[in-house]
């Protein structure tokens, strides 16, 4: 149950605190008319904790304006005429779940079931409007609004390498939100490792970030959808990029699904896998595979892709880590690395995959 607060009281809603029960009500129609309602402010609280994934950084950093903290605010109905239920009810989501949680709406969405029509208002939203015009509110929001800010500069002092990273584009006014016409703000309490379970093995993981930095590792194609693995691998087409003068894509050219993580928010290139696969030096995930095609001094790429290995067109790869075991094979060295996945490599010489890296085409061409 949460804290009781009446119109001319002052508790404060705070982003980890409990619910605050408001009393806007009653109002007289027909007889006396209960309006009793419930607000919070735990996606705010989760939209920090997202932060602290280095997710939704943009959204959290643009927090300025006490008007934005309503964005963050959410409501439930405790005691109302049926008149404000049917108005809550009439907001429909249109593709999915609410993520506001069942039984809430997002304050703002609330307020837009009620408009105010001079002598024809409404007598319940005269109620609510009276209510929200009170300095109640530019209070709580300034207050929020400070408490954000004080986050902000937790971030700014404690964040990992890719979150200063996109703070910086963020205060040059070069990320790429930056021109969208509106920033996206999400009221929701569902926090992304809530409802993502991608999470690889840790042997899995450790190989990957060793894989990662070879020198015959200069792209990735991955089906695996970690968060964590995406951002070690963003790093380190950043920092390639920095030291070689490359375009990310061309130090360390990356595939991946669409929509796996927000690479571009960190500062990535990635390209996207629709249909069929995308060789790389290193493919990650449950790829189709055609052992039988296996034989000595044979193509690893050919396991992969049906016998079409074509290296001037990018078709080729020299790792392949599986969540599944094709035995040992006479084309690639076996190493298992779990009770699920194994790592087979190459046994031809290391030859780059070139999809987009036009400075490899041209080493070749000149080369020859």
């Amino acid at each position: 149950m949460g804290n009781s607060n009446s119109p001319g009281q002052t508790i404060a809603i705070e982003p980890t605190g409990e619910p605050v029960i408001f009393s806007p009500g009653p109002y007289y129609d027909r007889g006396k008319t209960p309006f009793v309602v419930e607000i919070d402010a735990k996606p705010l609280a989760v939209l920090f904790n997202e932060v602290l994934r280095s997710l939704r950084v943009y959204e959290f950093m643009t927090i300025t304006r006490p008007g934005d903290i309503y964005h963050y605010l959410r409501l439930r109905l405790v005691d109302v005429d049926e008149s404000v239920t049917c108005r809550f009810q009439r907001v429909k989501p249109q593709w999915f779940e609410p993520t506001w949680d069942k039984g809430y709406l997002p304050l703002i969405r609330f307020d837009g079931l009620f408009r105010d029509d001079g002598d024809d208002t409404e007598l319940d939203a005269q109620c609510w409007l009276s209510f929200r015009s009170g300095n109640y509110w530019k209070t709580t929001t300034a207050k929020l609004l400070a408490w954000v800010k004080a986050k902000q500069q937790e971030v700014r002092s404690k964040g990992d390498w890719l979150t200063l990273r996109e703070i910086g584009r963020i205060d040059a006014g070069s990320h790429w939100r930056d021109y969208e016409p509106d920033i996206q703000r999400r009221c929701t309490v569902i926090a992304a490792a809530e409802h993502e379970n991608y999470h690889l093995p840790d042997a899995v993981m450790k190989l990957i970030e060793e894989l990662m930095t070879r020198e015959n590792v200069q792209s990735v194609s991955m089906l695996a959808r970690d968060p964590r693995v995406w951002r070690r691998l963003i790093q380190e087409q950043l920092v390639r990029s920095d030291r070689t003068g490359y375009a990310p894509t061309e130090a360390f050219a990356l595939t991946g699904s669409a929509g796996a993580c927000p690479w571009d928010d960190w500062g990535g290139k990635v390209g996207f896998m629709f249909e069929g696969i995308r060789c790389a030096d290193l493919m990650v995930g449950a790829f189709k595979t055609w052992p039988e095609l296996d034989k000595e001094g044979g193509s690893l790429t050919d396991i992969l892709t049906a016998g079409d290995e074509f290296p001037e067109g990018g078709r080729i790869c020299h790792y392949v880590l599986l969540p599944k075991d094709l035995g040992p094979l006479n084309c690639a060295q076996r190493t298992v690395v779990d009770d699920r996945w194994v790592l087979y490599e190459s046994n031809r010489p290391y030859v780059p995959n070139n999809w987009g890296k036009p400075h490899l085409k041209q080493k070749k061409s000149s080369d020859g």
